[in-house]
């Protein structure tokens, strides 16, 4: 306690001092611990149901195509559910489902899934109202049941209790509330809205690869475990069964399936952060050493009065653990302001929000790592100084001579700090210059259509009033007739997958003429079905052949590819003309046409290959909207949906967007890395140059005296700049060597971050070398200046 009063005395004395350390530190440890609280809670924290390391999220492999990490056919399910023994529970849901609400103010679409009547006790989540599908709910005749997340009951119910039982028309049948999820489900939230039940006898028909299959396995059962005998039944079922000859299967870990997207991007802003934080270490041990040559009267009378060397450097590691512990209050300070802010950021991935991302706080672990981390702080900064100023000669401490400087050891020290200092910058602004240019460079990737003044919305129509699709394709003849007449309309068209969204559509296909593939083999393709004009409203070029018109609509069935197709499966030969069979069609299409490749999923994502069926051949009662515009296209939201509501005022429209969000989205993980990279990096350079700053002032007021000497014996004022300067050159040179070399070893791990792109660019390395070199300049300016300025008469009366 006497150790902590006397520190806490010091500092007071000491504002300025104080002041500068405390407030380094701060952003050390306040940008470490805004860090950890979204790596806590994305990556570490886990999922908040039931015993959730059991937890794992079962998908198909079909080795034979080399296709790898697919969804899950429903009579694969049942076998696992009826063969398997490492399984205490197995559950399924099919979420490319959308369903139509009725009741309330205006029609409603949900993003919805088929789920098995065990799908919630497998997950083991909580529930806010009821306990979602009891046993008989997978039974013909008992399906008619509805849960609803939390987050769509607080919006379009306002949080109703009685909500319970109640019975509600979706898609034109009636459904009873069986349940309301509780709030922390995130990572189900952003891709369903409400769950309905699905009978093992669909199941058992499902032989299209749409299921995600979650499992719980049993007390003491491996992962390693559940693979083999997950594998061993999809191979004995596909020798059963023709239809699944080319299935096998693994299972993953679900809390590690759901983050290992953003887990990358996370852990370089982690490490950046912690760069960041060595850096105002350093920046502190550098004042803290400076100022011990100020105070080695006062360690000398301490040691002259019996203090040993360790009571010593107890006494200057409490100052240090102060100053840590204050940093640390104000780094928290600034670390709450910085999460409110995160959010606002909404990083995304192919659509979708990262799990838990919304949900980041300062909770009790995040401020003990910020403790912990306050105190490596204080011991990192302040044991180095505390050491070299225990080593005392008391005949030169207790004279303290006006002319006493820094022993050789003391400035070896310094210049190894800022030489750390500069190194560290080097590999952070590396890493930020790489991430801002991969940003950069996918924000400039053809998209593949012109995306500005493009408006979208999504319809679904109900089968219970749309039932074949002649009735579909009149509403949406009609729909787009109404549509088109809008004045500031320029075209408008309908496609069944928006480019950029986060569902796909895969299909199997043939190439009539070619020799047939090996059993279980084939050609695979996205699918996707389009009116006639979309390719002109979406200013996709047609490369070869003609696009689609209004006679395609009888024999012979015509298909479009796109060029990824093309170049895959024909090569130099000529596609048009030559006919494929596809499940999307009953009949052999003939290719009329070739579009440019555009971006489904993703500007950062590879071009698959695309097949795009007409509309009047083959529709889909859930279509996407995209209506050129020739103003803001969110200003003509409303009017459109208006024209929709006058063909049919019960049916709802949803995702209304501007097609420009959807290519911002996709690459909105990069901007978010790359943005708060630049905000760490800065903080980098500027504690790097006010480091360097401060050991060339320290330098020069220990050298007062000599360079008055020089200056007396004839040395101009450029010279002693020169001489000052050289020194700062010097160490930030050393720092620049060293540190390009380390960001060389460590842009190997950053190669899977970057697109189209080498990790170790020329370019890159240059502008950051640039960059932290001007920062040296400026750096080494003022105190040489103040050096030259040294009256020689001053200089050697200090003597």
């Amino acid at each position: 306690m006497n150790d902590l009063r006397f520190a806490f005395r010091m500092l007071v004395k000491n504002p300025g001092f104080t002041a500068v350390a405390v407030l380094t530190l701060a952003l050390g440890i306040g940008a470490n611990t805004a860090v950890f609280s979204v790596i806590n809670r994305v990556l570490l924290m886990p999922l908040p149901v039931k015993d959730p390391e059991r937890l794992v999220w079962v998908r198909s492999h079909d080795p034979k195509n080399n296709v790898w990490n697919i969804s899950v056919s429903g009579p694969e399910y049942l076998a696992w559910r009826r063969d398997g023994t490492v399984f205490e529970q197995i559950g399924a849901m099919e979420v490319m489902r959308e369903f139509n609400l009725r009741g309330l103010d205006e029609p409603v679409a949900l993003k919805g899934a088929y789920a098995t009547a065990n799908f919630f006790s497998t997950l083991g989540v909580p529930f806010t109202l009821g306990s979602g599908f009891g046993a008989d709910h997978d039974r013909p005749g008992h399906e008619q049941a509805v849960v609803f997340s939390h987050r769509f009951w607080q919006r379009h119910f306002g949080g109703d209790t009685n909500l319970l039982g109640k019975v509600l028309t979706i898609d034109d049948k009636p459904y009873i509330v069986a349940g309301v999820l509780s709030p922390g489900m995130s990572f189900l939230e952003d891709l369903i809205e409400a769950y309905v039940p699905v009978t093992t006898a669909q199941l058992a028909q499902w032989y299209s690869h749409n299921l995600q299959v979650f499992g719980r396995l049993k007390s003491g059962v491996t992962l390693a475990q559940a693979r083999a005998e997950l594998s061993a039944i999809s191979r004995r079922l596909g020798g059963q069964s023709p239809q699944m000859a080319y299935s096998d299967a693994t299972a993953y870990s679900l809390h590690e399936r759901l983050v290992e997207t953003a887990r990358p991007a996370f852990l370089v802003l982690h490490a950046a952060v912690a760069i960041v934080l060595l850096i105002a270490c350093a920046n502190v041990a550098n004042l803290l050493l400076a100022r011990a040559q100020g105070r080695r009267r006062e360690m000398a009378i301490r040691a002259a009065l019996g203090g040993s060397r360790a009571r010593i450097i107890r006494q200057l590691l409490t100052e240090s653990l102060l100053l840590s512990l204050a940093g640390a209050c104000l780094g928290i300070l600034l670390a709450s302001w910085g999460v409110e802010m995160l959010p606002a950021l909404s990083p995304k991935i192919r659509g979708l929000s990262i799990p838990f991302f919304a949900e980041i706080r300062l909770d009790r672990y995040v401020l003990a790592f910020t403790l912990l981390l306050a105190v490596a702080a204080g011991v990192g900064a302040g044991l180095l100084p505390a050491v070299q100023a225990s080593k005392l000669n008391l005949t030169e401490g207790l004279q303290d001579a006006s002319r006493g400087s820094a022993g050789p050891g003391r400035h070896r020290w310094l210049a190894m700090l800022v030489i750390g200092q500069t190194a560290l910058s080097v590999v952070l602004l590396v890493i930020t210059v790489l991430m801002i240019r991969n940003f950069h460079r996918l924000a400039n990737v053809d998209p593949g259509f012109e995306p500005r003044n493009l408006l979208s919305m999504r319809i679904t129509l109900p089968g219970s009033r749309y039932r074949d699709a002649s009735a579909q394709r009149r509403f949406y003849d009609e729909m787009l007739r109404r549509v088109k007449a809008l004045g500031p309309v320029v075209s408008a068209d309908v496609v069944n997958l928006l480019p950029m969204g986060v569902d796909d559509r895969g299909s199997s296909f043939n190439i009539i003429g070619d020799p047939p593939l090996p059993a279980g083999r084939y050609y695979g393709a996205q699918w996707r079905v389009v009116s006639s004009g979309y390719f002109q409203t979406m200013q996709m070029p047609v490369k070869r052949g003609r696009s689609f018109n209004e006679q395609d609509q009888g024999s012979p069935p015509v298909i479009i590819i796109n060029e990824a197709l093309a170049r895959r499966y024909f090569g130099t030969n000529d596609p048009l003309r030559r006919q494929l069979t596809t499940g999307g069609a009953p009949e052999p299409c003939q290719i009329v046409g070739v579009v440019a490749n555009e971006k489904c999923f993703g500007l950062g994502e590879l071009t698959p290959p695309v097949l795009y069926l007409p509309i009047k051949q083959h529709c889909e009662p859930a279509m996407s909207l995209v209506v050129r515009t020739r103003t803001d296209p969110i200003n003509l939201a409303r009017p459109v949906q208006e024209a929709i509501w006058a063909v049919d005022p019960a049916q709802p429209v949803s995702y209304v967007r501007a097609m420009e969000e959807f290519v911002a989205d996709s690459i909105s993980i990069q901007r978010f890395a790359a943005l708060l990279l630049t905000v760490f990096a800065g903080v980098a350079v500027v504690l790097s140059a006010i480091g360097l700053y401060g050991v060339l002032s320290y330098s020069v007021s220990q050298r007062t005296h000599e360079i008055g000497v020089r200056m007396a014996l004839g040395a101009e004022r450029r010279q002693i700049l020169r001489l000052v300067q050289t020194r700062g050159w010097k160490l930030a040179g050393c720092g620049l060597g060293i540190g390009s070399v380390g960001a060389l070893a460590l842009s190997f791990i950053l190669q899977s971050l970057l697109y189209d792109m080498s990790a170790q660019d020329p370019l890159t390395f240059l502008a950051a070398t640039m960059i932290l070199a001007l920062t040296v300049v400026a750096a080494c300016h003022v105190p040489a200046r103040r050096a030259a300025k040294v009256d020689p008469m001053v200089a050697l009366r200090c003597e």
